[in-house]
């Protein structure tokens, strides 16, 4: 089937920043762990 649109959507890209956010996360909870198991680095 053809869709016929009077106007053209506008794309907005954005960037996503969430895998930098949870590695962030995830290296405060490992620090956390070895700072309470006495492995500090």
């Amino acid at each position: 089937t053809v869709l016929d649109l009077r106007y053209t959507p506008e794309l907005v890209f954005e960037i996503d920043h969430s895998i930098e956010e949870g590695a962030h996360i995830s290296a405060m909870i490992e620090h956390l762990h070895d700072k309470d198991t006495g492995n500090e680095a």
